[in-house]
């Protein structure tokens, strides 16, 4: 058990490196299993002892229960539900999405409302077309979420309904109930919490459910003043929490900036691989489509939702700063093309990763140009 433990300690290391940008994720998943595996043989040796193993050291025989406690604390049927969540998470990042319901699908056999894994589930569902099953997913997590953890779901959800409202049988009037009373709840706390940390807290839900809202309003009642309000205020809770512009300081640093990065402060060296296509961009702007018609070329592959490139930046501006402090410009120049062959091979491995999840191998397509995306601009 306590193996078990440290494996899913040290994953904390492979969640940030993975989720960052994408970096990690095939040692990642290897780790995950090997926990998994370490604790499955455990909990079989407790079955076969005719111990418990749904107790955590805290007494509580509900896994549902731990979803926020330390591994350390859980039972192992929790362990390994705390497992099997994550690794269906780095699936998802990776674009495996029958890989990611698999590894809920393996927790909620064990903890049949393990929250985390029904939310997660439904997310992945979504995506694979299978909108009466994510329907059910997401409406049992709603109906259970009693310390409103999972308020996503609410978006989930609404983007099911948008798309097929007979896949759950209360289609929106339920929802939008359940909604309504939830923000009016969130909205009696915002007035009476002073701390900055829980009005950003209540002030992003709220940001989500209005956008709910604007949804519900957008797509179903057609009511273009409702919706227009509801889209307002989210926005107006977005705002409220982020900090003052600081005009003086914001314009001294893109002044230091512009004398820092002169015309000819690179010397004329760098990558001249044609290999990687980036694709920047913001969420809901067309970057998947463009992925998408790009990859249906025979040359191109799309390698995923999560940026390679993106999750290497500030190693790379790290690496850049430290050797251009030495003043040799040969130095500099090898630096730059050994990092851009980094993020050119680890590209070509997340293909080769992907193609093996797929069931085929990479010499059935020898791509020429490998596609990266990220949804934030950099």
């Amino acid at each position: 058990m306590l193996i078990a433990i440290q494996f899913a300690e040290a994953l904390r290391l492979y969640d940030v490196r993975y989720h960052d940008g994408g970096s990690m994720q095939k040692e990642a998943i290897e780790t995950y299993q090997s926990a998994i595996g370490l604790a499955m043989n455990r909990r079989n040796e407790k079955m076969e002892a005719g111990e418990e193993t749904n107790r955590s050291l805290h007494g509580a025989v509900d896994v549902d229960d731990e979803i926020l406690l330390e591994y350390s604390a859980k039972s192992i049927d929790g362990v390994l539900c705390g497992l099997y969540t994550s690794l269906g998470k780095v699936y998802f990042m990776a674009n495996m999405f029958e890989n990611a319901v698999k590894q809920y699908s393996h927790c909620l056999e064990l903890a049949p409302v393990y929250l985390d894994a029904l939310a997660s589930r439904g997310s992945s569902l979504i995506i694979l077309g299978k909108y009466k099953e994510a329907a059910s997913d997401l409406v049992a997590v709603i109906e259970r979420d009693e310390h409103l953890r999972f308020l996503d779901t609410f978006t989930g959800l609404a983007r099911v309904l948008q798309t097929r409202e007979e896949a759950s049988p209360h289609g929106w009037d339920r929802m939008i109930e359940q909604l309504s009373s939830i923000v009016l709840h969130l909205e009696g706390q915002m007035d009476h919490i002073h701390h900055p940390e829980g009005r950003a807290m209540i002030a992003s839900s709220l940001n989500r459910l209005y956008h709910v809202l604007f949804l519900y309003h957008d797509s179903k009642t057609k009511d273009t003043g409702a919706a227009w309000e509801s889209l307002t205020k989210a926005y107006s809770y977005k705002m409220s929490t982020l900090p003052p512009w600081t005009k003086g300081f914001d314009l001294q640093k893109t002044e230091a900036t512009k004398q820092i990065f002169h015309k000819g402060f690179w010397p004329d060296f760098g990558s001249k691989s044609v290999v990687p296509i980036f694709i920047i961009g913001f969420v809901r702007s067309g970057s998947t489509l463009l992925e998408r018609i790009l990859d249906a070329h025979p040359d191109i592959v799309g390698t995923g939702e999560n940026s390679v490139f993106n999750g290497q930046l500030d190693e790379i501006r790290n690496q850049i700063v430290k050797v251009s402090m030495t003043g040799n410009a040969k130095k500099l120049g090898d630096e730059v093309e050994r990092l851009a062959d980094g993020v050119i091979d680890e590209i070509r491995d997340r293909w080769s990763m992907l193609a093996s999840a797929e069931g085929r191998s990479t010499n059935d397509r020898q791509p020429k140009r490998f596609v990266d995306k990220m949804l934030t601009n950099y």
